[in-house]
């Protein structure tokens, strides 16, 4: 398996261990009636940035066999539901 490989099984354990969240991107910012917190759309994406970074990091350490049989043995199932392993 080749390193490219590697990394999209690992993109595909983290998004299925994030759920929805590994798919969010900030908002766009509209004129609206009531209090405004831009900030806070750019630090909650940073953060979310910065855990999936920090899977990386982790998940990066196995080799392709120990991810495939730690997380593909009914417990990674694709369908991005947020849970816990």
């Amino acid at each position: 398996m080749t390193a490219q490989s590697k990394e999209i099984l690992i993109e595909r354990i983290i998004g299925d261990a994030l759920g929805m969240l590994a798919d969010w991107s900030k908002p766009v910012a509209l004129s609206s009636v009531g209090p405004k917190f831009p900030e806070l759309g750019e630090q909650f994406s940073n953060d979310i940035q910065d855990i999936k970074q920090e899977l990386r990091e982790i998940l990066s350490l196995h080799t392709v066999e120990s991810l495939k049989s730690r997380y593909f043995v009914g417990k990674c199932n694709g369908t991005k539901t947020l849970r816990d392993p």
